[in-house]
Parts: structure tokens; C-alpha cells; sequence
């Protein structure tokens, strides 16, 4: 009976891992916004692109608009028009270089199917809970 208590731990440990797990998805919103509507960029989006006619991108981690002098900084990356890494650190760009701002946003979103999962999960833990009680009061 000890080989069957210990099988229930078993199964509920790999049970309650897998639930804890989690059941969700991180889908990136993408936003895009023109260079003269540049007030307009969400604040806490976290990195800016700022795509340029060449075809070179940066990509701000951390950035500041300074509207005074028409300019862009903050650190990231610079990638070529082939999107070869050209550099990383602090840069700063003037705005009317930027043909358009790209915004990508995590949003953690439940899947239909994972739904599924997760109630045969908890159906499973409920079992096993039942089992185990039993076999404590035995």
C-alpha cells in the first residue's frame, strides 16, 4: 500500500508542476507610428524601433524624445538595411532621419487548447487529492 501512496505523491508533484506551468501565451502587439505623430508612442512599450529610409533599424531598450532639438536617444542596437548588427550602446538620431516607429507589446493570452490541458490537469490533481485522503484515513 506504501508503493501506492508513494506513486500518488509522484503523480501529484508532476501534476502540480505541469499546473504551475502556466496555461498562457505571449503574443506581441505590434504598433506603428508615424514620425510626426511621435507623441503618440505608448510609454511603456518595452523598446522602440525606429526604422529609417535607408533601411537601417534601431532598436531603443531605453529612449527619450527630446522635442527641443528634433532628436532620439537611448541605448540599443543598430542593425544595417541586411539587418546585420552594426552596433550597440548609447545612439542618438535625428527625428526626421525616422520614416517609422514600431511598437511591439507582450500580452499574455490563454489558448483555446490550453484550456483543455489545464482542466484534465486539475480533474487529475482532484483525483489524486481524493485517493490520497483516502489512503491517509485509511
Amino acid at each position: 500500500m506504501s508503493w501506492l501512496r508513494n506513486l500518488s505523491f509522484g503523480i501529484l508533484g508532476l501534476v502540480v508542476c505541469l499546473n504551475s506551468a502556466g496555461c498562457s501565451t505571449t503574443l506581441w502587439r505590434v504598433g506603428f507610428v508615424k514620425p510626426a505623430e511621435h507623441q503618440d508612442i505608448p510609454a511603456k512599450v518595452p523598446f522602440l524601433k525606429c526604422h529609417l529610409r535607408s533601411g537601417e533599424v534601431f532598436v531603443f531598450s531605453n529612449w527619450e524624445i527630446h522635442e527641443d532639438s528634433r532628436m532620439i536617444s537611448g541605448n540599443g542596437l543598430h542593425y544595417t538595411s541586411v539587418r546585420r548588427l552594426a552596433g550597440k550602446g548609447t545612439f542618438e538620431l535625428p527625428l526626421s532621419r525616422v520614416v517609422l516607429f514600431e511598437t511591439d507589446q507582450p500580452e499574455s493570452v490563454m489558448v483555446h487548447s490550453q484550456y483543455a490541458v489545464m482542466t484534465a490537469l486539475s480533474v487529475i490533481s482532484l483525483t489524486l487529492s481524493a485517493v490520497m485522503l483516502a489512503l491517509l484515513l485509511g
